[in-house]
């Protein structure tokens, strides 16, 4: 999702049967010759997963989970 694309072409999962029960999961073919010259190889297209959460480095918290940012590290 950060990199604002669909989804992210992969070869993970190729040898299972798990694209074949989840849909959100499709193959595609690669526009790009494989390495005898041929058609592209196929691959798993795994969709951007939408996250809503953030990490934030902050200077001071407490135990109630509150964080204040107190200026630039110095040291960073």
């Amino acid at each position: 999702a950060a990199w604002r694309v669909p989804f992210l072409p992969t070869r993970v999962g190729l040898g299972s049967d798990l694209h074949l029960v989840n849909p959100d999961l499709r193959t595609v073919r690669s526009p790009y010759p494989g390495p005898d010259g041929g058609e592209g190889e196929e691959l798993i297209a795994q969709p951007a997963i939408c996250l809503d959460a953030a990490i934030c480095h902050l200077n001071v918290g407490d135990q109630r989970g509150n964080a204040a940012f107190t200026g630039p590290d110095l040291y960073f």
